[in-house]
C-alpha cells in the first residue's frame, strides 16, 4: 500500500546523524502494519508527528506520546528511537 503525502518522521538529531527519507518511510509502514487493526490509532500517531513543531507540539510531546502509543511493541520503540538524539531515546523494556 502507498503512502502518498505521508509524513516524515521528525528528526531531533544533527545533520550527519540524520535518518533518511527511505528510513522515515520503512518506519511508518512498521506502524501501519503493527496498528493494522486499530486504523485510529495509526491515524492518531500520523496527526502528532504532522503536528510536531507547527502546532505547538515539541519534541518533549512528540517523544512523550510516542513512547505512549507505542506501550507493548518494542520493535517500535527501537524504531523510532532511531529518529532520537542521545539522551531523548526512550527506555525499551523487553518482555514486560
Amino acid at each position: 500500500m502507498a503512502l502518498s503525502a505521508s509524513p516524515t518522521i521528525p528528526s531531533f538529531r544533527s545533520p550527519r546523524e540524520v535518518q533518511t527519507k527511505n528510513d522515515a518511510v520503512r518506519f511508518l509502514l512498521e506502524v501501519k502494519c503493527a496498528f493494522r487493526d486499530n486504523k485510529e490509532k495509526y491515524a492518531e500517531f500520523l496527526h502528532f508527528v504532522k503536528s510536531f513543531g507547527r502546532d505547538g507540539i515539541g519534541k518533549d510531546e512528540v517523544i512523550l506520546r510516542a513512547k505512549q502509543m507505542f506501550d507493548g511493541h518494542p520493535e517500535l520503540v527501537v524504531g523510532f528511537n532511531a529518529f532520537l538524539p542521545k539522551g531523548k531515546k526512550i527506555h525499551v523494556a523487553y518482555g514486560q
